[in-house]
């Protein structure tokens, strides 16, 4: 939970519901992300919320719109489809931060304008010891299809409470 701040075991699973325990506590406020270390969680890309920021993002002259958790290239045409259908031809970031993302990258990356390595959620679910050459990997494959990559999440994290940037 929390970007990997808080860690829970699983005990049992039963139905929709399942009981953990703590192994690494923390405090946990709302609106906090959730991961399973090797992926599986897995849910659409684009919320009603989501959607409706689009139409808003449209009617404000938004030239970029970031799809979070993009699985494959379908959840990137969803977007582009729905800023199209509200009036706009926006371009579309893919933020890469799940297994099922690498899964299908070649595909995610021919579907966007821009692809952005999400460092927080992809070290969380993919584990810390995998992220660089997992990053390494999106920037090349990204850059061989001439498409624009970002890697800037989590990056300036430190710079809340310090004016001078780790080189994380």
């Amino acid at each position: 939970l929390n970007d990997g701040q808080i860690v829970l075991g699983v005990d049992r699973v039963s139905g929709t519901r399942i009981e953990t325990h703590v192994r690494v506590g923390g405090e946990l406020s709302d609106r906090k992300g959730l991961n399973r270390q090797g992926g599986g969680i897995s849910a659409p890309a684009l919320s009603d919320k989501d959607k409706e920021d689009i139409r808003f993002a449209v009617e404000e002259s938004i030239d970029y719109i970031a799809v979070s958790f993009a699985r494959d290239a379908d959840d990137i045409e969803q977007a582009r489809t729905l800023a199209r259908r509200a009036g706009r031809d926006a371009r579309i970031v893919a933020k890469v931060e799940r297994q099922e993302a690498i899964n299908n990258l070649p595909s995610l990356i021919e579907a966007s304008d821009v692809v952005m390595v999400a460092r927080g959620d992809l070290g969380v679910e993919m584990g810390y010891a995998e992220l660089t050459g997992l990053q390494k990997t999106i920037i090349h494959q990204t850059r061989m299809k001439n498409r624009v990559v970002i890697t800037a999440t989590q990056m300036m994290e430190s710079m809340i409470q310090n004016p001078i940037p780790t080189r994380a």
